[in-house]
């Protein structure tokens, strides 16, 4: 178990540090509700409608983690 706080700090170090190598660009969506979530096409549904297409998702909202049960 990590904090979320640790794994919040290390992704945005690892997005935002333009002198990491190896790592993609990626963009974080914090503070965000999910409304729905599509594990098999990477896909969220934020509750304000956007939808959001990844490689990765981690969901990372403390030990009540709702994510797995949005399929």
């Amino acid at each position: 178990m990590v904090h979320r706080v640790d794994i919040h700090e290390e992704l945005k170090r690892a997005f935002l540090d333009p002198n990491l190598q190896g790592v993609p660009e990626g963009k974080l969506h914090l503070g965000q509700r999910v409304s729905s979530c599509d594990f098999e096409n990477t896909t969220l549904t934020l509750a304000s409608g956007e939808t959001v297409q990844a490689d990765l998702i981690i969901g990372a909202d403390g030990i009540k983690v709702r994510l797995s049960s949005l399929t």
